[in-house]
């Protein structure tokens, strides 16, 4: 009975209890800190393990992880998934945040050709690969269970926001900034306006200046 009431029990968004929640961010914190660009070594395993999904990145595509090793572009990507890897290690202690930050990122990949909710299923594989490569002392069955059971709550959110579409107050149609297939975007010319703000100049119409009072001020002509 005794050992019964000691055992933790699981958060209920989470499905993580206390002690796992602090067995990732622990694993993650020794991991980011052996690796100064742990988001890049991580984004290349995943490739390493699915080099297949190269092709969802035009930038990428054709080229093997050793000529992607020293990329910026491809080096600024893993950073920038590391970066989120790590909001949602450090945010676990709220379950809200950790659920607001998933479903931040399901939503930037919505439109993304060819990506589905299980490449994340992925990436949470190579996580853990990694981690037992670099980590292996620490990475014990339950460890790992504790990651597994993140990425798991990875996948089910973002299957929800692929389900649910778009949000709603999105504009419909061509948007001030679209995205091209890299995912960056790109300023969308305003209709009817000339690139060329000389000419726009030229056609634009004097106006008598208005007095003080507020009445256009009459137009003198040289006689």
């Amino acid at each position: 009975m005794g050992a019964g009431l000691c055992k933790e029990v699981p958060d209920p968004r989470t499905g993580m209890t206390e002690r796992e929640r602090r067995a990732i961010q622990e694993t993650w914190k020794q991991f980011t800190k052996s690796n100064h660009e742990y988001g890049v070594v991580v984004f290349g395993a995943m490739f390493d393990r699915y080099p297949e999904y190269l092709n969802l990145f035009p930038l990428f595509r054709g080229k093997s992880t050793k000529e992607l090793a020293d990329d910026p572009k491809f080096r600024a990507h893993g950073c920038a998934v590391g970066y989120q890897l790590s909001s949602m290690v450090d945010s676990l202690g709220d379950p809200e945040l950790v659920e607001a930050l998933i479903r931040k990122n399901a939503i930037a990949h919505l439109e993304r050709r060819g990506v589905s909710p299980f490449h994340f299923q992925s990436l949470g594989h190579a996580v853990v690969e990694v981690l037992k490569e670099e980590e292996g002392k620490v990475m014990t069955p339950p460890v790992i269970a504790a990651w597994e059971k993140l990425f798991a709550l990875m996948v089910s959110i973002t299957i929800k926001v692929f389900e649910e579409g778009p949000p709603t107050n999105e504009p419909h149609g061509k948007s001030a900034h679209e995205k091209d297939d890299t995912g960056t975007s790109s300023p969308s010319t305003h209709a009817g306006r000339s690139d060329n703000p000389h000419r726009e100049r030229r056609h634009h119409k004097k106006r008598p200046m208005a007095s003080a009072s507020g009445t256009p001020s009459p137009t003198y002509r040289r006689h």
